[in-house]
């Protein structure tokens, strides 16, 4: 069953992949590189060190260091600008810590990224200096929905996105969890209408979610739950629910 599953799930995912590549008219043999740099990036983030996942990707130590090194110029720098500043502004919701502590929280982050992505929370105000504790930091406000149009934040979003449909697929296909949740739906709408869906966003959903968060203060019994939501006009579609 894990064998099949991975097979089509795989598949189902490189055919998205396989879609963009076709848009973007990026060759196969330069996908199929940057397939094996995807890969090494993985198994760095699961704590691999550079000689582990040369290992498991079966190429020799130089050549997952030249990977790595590909892999940090190429496609590195857009995740330090935003995913980075994002998980750390998340770590300091419940409360301020040290620049010692986020470190010993990040321990796969190099100290001059985790200096970078500091810098770039105190510039945009989502954090701020604790006084008169040293080099302790607190957010500025307790929920964080600034929207950034430059395309280095809009393929930060897009990891953020992807990180959480690959962690609610492996949730379902691999480990039988039933606190994975997934849903389509498939419906029509006058074209004047779509403002109205996006005012549901923001006039009760984001106001569900930031009160759901403020009644986590002071309790210690808590689950980070990740939610995207995404909606496209597709005139090939017909209405339906599918998992």
């Amino acid at each position: 069953m894990a064998d099949s599953a991975g097979k089509d799930v795989l598949y189902a995912m490189l055919r998205a992949a396989a879609r963009v590549g076709v848009e973007a008219g990026v060759p196969i043999k330069r996908a199929s590189r940057w397939m094996r740099l995807a890969q090494f990036h993985e198994l760095r983030k699961m704590g691999l060190t550079i000689a582990q996942a040369s290992e498991r990707l079966g190429v020799s130590e130089p050549t997952g260091a030249r990977i790595a090194r590909e892999l940090r110029k190429d496609f590195l720098a857009g995740e330090v600008e935003h995913d980075l500043p994002r998980r750390i502004a998340f770590l300091l919701w419940p409360g301020p810590l040290s620049r010692k502590r986020i470190a010993q929280v990040l321990p796969h982050e190099t100290p001059e990224d985790i200096d970078d992505a500091v810098a770039t929370l105190l510039a945009e105000e989502r954090i701020e200096r604790v006084a008169g504790r040293g080099e302790v930091y607190g957010v500025t406000q307790s929920e964080d929905r600034l929207v950034r149009p430059a395309m280095s934040a809009r393929l930060g979003g897009l990891n953020s996105l992807l990180d959480n449909l690959i962690k609610t697929i492996v949730a379902r296909f691999f480990q039988q969890r039933g606190d994975a949740f997934a849903r389509t739906i498939s419906f029509r709408m006058r074209p004047e209408d779509q403002a109205e869906l996006q005012a549901f966003y923001r006039e009760q959903l984001w106001p569900l979610l930031a009160n759901l968060e403020k009644r986590c203060e002071g309790q210690s019994d808590l689950v980070t739950t990740q939610l995207s939501i995404l909606w496209v006009v597709d005139n090939e579609g017909e209405n339906h629910e599918s998992e």
